[in-house]
């Protein structure tokens, strides 16, 4: 199986660093295929706007979805998006480690999404969603953490 592990934790010796680790220390000793993209240390730039894409619209007003569809059309994704879009259509499982912050993704994680999964058919829209959708048949998982200030355990005198 090809494991597509996308790590949103700018600590590499976090609790969340340890787990990627031993997440993919267990897949490749079970036979898998593992790839990781670490989000902070790619300084993935999770803004998105026109640097999205090499081709363009509307250079007048700025449309997120209708500079998807073109691009998807024209293979006009940026060169950071498109080797995203290569793991993710590579993989048979995606796994998300990420912290909860402010009970949803980290902001890069969001930024990931946000450009990753593009719509104009080539990851969703069209009438491809869920069973009909190009990604059929695959799995994905969230791996979250929460964190908490450490408590002081109270010790008897």
């Amino acid at each position: 199986m090809r494991i597509f592990i996308v790590h949103a934790h700018p600590e590499p010796n976090s609790f969340n660093g340890a787990l990627t680790s031993a997440a993919e220390q267990a897949l490749v000793a079970a036979g898998h295929e593992v790839v990781i993209s670490d989000l902070y240390a790619m300084r993935f730039n999770p803004v998105s706007d026109r640097r999205n894409f090499t081709t363009v619209v509307d250079a007048h007003y700025y449309r997120q979805q209708a500079e998807e569809a073109n691009a998807a059309v024209h293979d006009g994704f940026a060169p950071d998006i498109q080797a995203e879009m290569d793991k993710l259509f590579w993989c048979d499982a995606l796994i998300l480690q990420f912290p909860l912050r402010w009970f949803g993704l980290p902001a890069i994680l969001k930024g990931w999404v946000d450009r990753v999964f593009a719509s104009g058919g080539r990851s969703y829209g069209g009438g491809k969603w869920y069973d009909r959708g190009v990604f059929a048949g695959k799995r994905a998982m969230c791996s979250v953490t929460i964190g908490g200030h450490r408590r002081s355990i109270p010790t008897e005198d």
